[in-house]
């Protein structure tokens, strides 16, 4: 059997296999284009009148995305958060949506996200497979890698369900097993590339970024250059997805200290490390600035997000880190096994200690998550040689964890949790293999790609049904807006910049079977501020303060009318449901 290291090589030398840059591209275009197919198919295949935007994802944050990039496109340069009346200073800067702003001027607000999930998704293919060069590693164990890390995932689709956490269905044999939980690789977009590339452009951009800024602390060893490449793609993504640069400095610190205490940490490599973090210092501290300033911002910030539950975490990425750990099984003398306790031990850890762990709190206080993390350092050391592959499991080990960080918004540190875990199960499986004949080889990495890959087929599936369906994954907001509700649209684009219009919150139209149909009564809240330019007084579940009880409020207006006190619930009718809640202008004058 093949040893599963890989060699030492000079980081300034690149392969030029004109093999793997065909696959690279090969694969960039099967996984962007399969990404934005249903996209693609919802917007040119949408009927005169209405209006699509391609993504059944969460689309009220997509509702989110599109008021920034509205704003750019009226030619600010510093956002407001419109989902709310509240006073704020309007200092929001974000370089993603500015620039996605711009391009929506051009080609319309669809085929701008569309496009830039397109591209994104493609760069980050070709980033993931520059570093696994820079890393040494063969073509073979590469383009495996590279296929586990884009569509690889958990064991979610043994339970899948459209909508909800919880397993439904009492009768499912594996609920004792999942805790009753839906693992995350069901629900849990960020942390998977493939969904991530289904969702936004927004998540590819971050991705692509966190591979450029691995990538240019390994070059910066040798390479001086690689400094400002680094720097530029951290600020950046400090800027466009700030729990993401939390995320990478963790990593960075895990994988520092492992080389610290092999004494491999180079004096002149450290500095140039540290020039690499210090670009991501401009957006932190303009940041910290907003924060202080911002009390609408500082009220987004404080919203509750806590991390789910550590079984539905390792089933989610449970295949992947199975077949790396056995990848990497190996008798004395070369201490092989070794990465197998390590990983089994954090498991087997988190796991007992997730038994009494409530999802409503922290599974990790500030104690124990640091203890977490220097037993993950301690077990890098004792596992791992001088190999510059320590950056993967680095990223591995901390990202399996990342998200238990006792702070707000926990679920944000799970980014691209999947991606080092696919890398290393590909090259595991390779070097497994590597002693078999070819056909059996080809066949074996063929089915436990597919095995891992069957999630992310379902996700496409849901995706394109939703979208046939009418109906985002939050069960009140429709994936296209009818002739009707587009002609309101169009009538609140008119409206003077920034005027309050309010809708109902929505109702959704569940079903028997668990799943959800077209919402009775859509929420066009985050619609008409997102492509209408409008205020809202409840568009959004975390971007506006106290949302549940405004919520509430807004309904309870609605019904009424207009007048104090709220009327009992209409009776349920087909007849135009838009009528009776969207009244622009008089509603504009009572909310103020």
């Amino acid at each position: 059997m093949a040893d599963p290291s890989p060699p030492e090589v000079n980081p300034e030398v690149q392969s030029s296999d004109p093999g793997l840059r065909r696959f690279a591209w090969i694969l960039a275009g099967i996984f962007g284009g399969l990404a934005v197919l249903p996209a693609f198919a919802a917007i040119t295949g949408a009927a005169p009148g209405t209006l699509s935007l391609g993504t059944a994802i969460a689309v009220d944050d997509q509702m989110v995305y599109a008021a920034w990039m509205r704003q750019a496109a009226e030619g600010r340069f510093l956002f407001e958060n419109r989902f709310t009346l509240d006073a704020q200073p309007g200092l929001t800067f974000h370089l993603y949506f500015l620039v996605m702003g711009w391009m929506a001027k051009l080609v319309g607000f669809p085929w701008a996200m569309l496009l830039s999930r397109l591209v994104f998704s493609a760069l980050f293919v070709f980033g993931l497979v520059r570093l696994q060069e820079r890393l040494g590693w063969k073509p073979a164990a590469i383009k495996t890698a590279s296929v586990m890390a884009c569509f690889g995932a958990g064991v979610g689709w043994m339970v899948w369900q459209n909508f909800g956490l919880l397993i439904k269905d009492p009768g499912v044999a594996l609920q004792s097993i999942f805790a009753g939980r839906l693992p995350i690789d069901v629900w849990q977009t960020e942390a998977f590339a493939f969904p991530s590339a289904l969702a936004n452009g927004l998540f590819m951009a971050s991705l692509w970024l966190i591979v450029v800024v691995f990538a240019a602390v390994l070059d910066a060893r040798t390479d001086g250059k690689a400094v400002w490449r680094g720097a530029l793609a951290f600020g950046v993504l400090a800027n466009i997805h700030s729990y993401d640069a939390l995320l990478v400095g963790l990593v960075l610190l895990a994988f520092a200290a492992v080389q610290y205490a092999r004494h491999t940490l180079e004096k002149t490599w450290l500095l140039r490390c540290v020039g690499i973090a210090a670009g991501a210092i401009p957006a932190a501290a303009w940041l910290g600035y907003v924060l202080q300033q911002d009390a609408v911002f500082q009220a987004r910030a404080a919203t509750l997000t806590y991390a789910p539950h550590f079984t539905s975490v390792f089933w989610g990425v449970a295949a992947l880190v199975v077949i790396a750990v056995w990848g990497y099984f190996r008798p004395e003398p070369e201490h092989r096994w070794r990465p197998t306790i390590v990983v089994g031990a954090l498991v087997v850890i988190l796991l007992t200690l997730s038994r009494t762990h409530s999802p409503e709190g922290y599974f990790l206080n500030p104690v124990s998550f640091g203890i977490v993390l220097v037993g993950i350092g301690a077990g890098l050391i004792y596992s791992r040689q001088d190999r510059d592959d320590d950056m993967i499991w680095a990223w591995a080990l901390v990202g399996l964890v990342a998200m238990y960080f006792p702070a707000l918004f926990q679920r944000k540190l799970g980014m691209g949790m999947v991606i080092p875990w696919g890398l290393l199960a590909g090259y595991a499986l390779t070097a497994r293999l590597a002693s078999r004949d070819v056909q059996r080889r080809q066949l074996i990495t063929l089915v436990l790609v597919l095995f891992c890959g069957v999630s992310s087929l379902f996700w496409l599936r849901r995706e394109l049904t939703l979208t046939r369906d009418n109906v985002s994954s939050t069960t009140v907001h429709p994936v296209r807006l009818s002739a009707s509700a587009t002609e309101i649209l169009a009538k609140v684009q008119t409206l003077p910049p920034r005027s309050i219009v309010v809708a109902a919150p929505g109702i959704p139209m569940p079903l028997p079977t668990g799943e959800y149909a077209e919402p009775y009564l859509p929420d066009l809240n985050p619609f008409f501020v997102g492509l209408g330019g409008a205020r809202s007084f409840a568009g959004h579940w975390s971007e506006t303060p106290d949302y549940g009880n405004r919520r509430n409020n807004l309904a309870a207006f609605i019904l009424s009318g207009g007048h104090k006190g709220p009327r009992p619930l209409p009776k349920p009718r087909k007849a135009n449901p838009y009528s009776w809640f969207c009244r622009a202008r008089k509603l504009s004058r009572k909310c103020e």
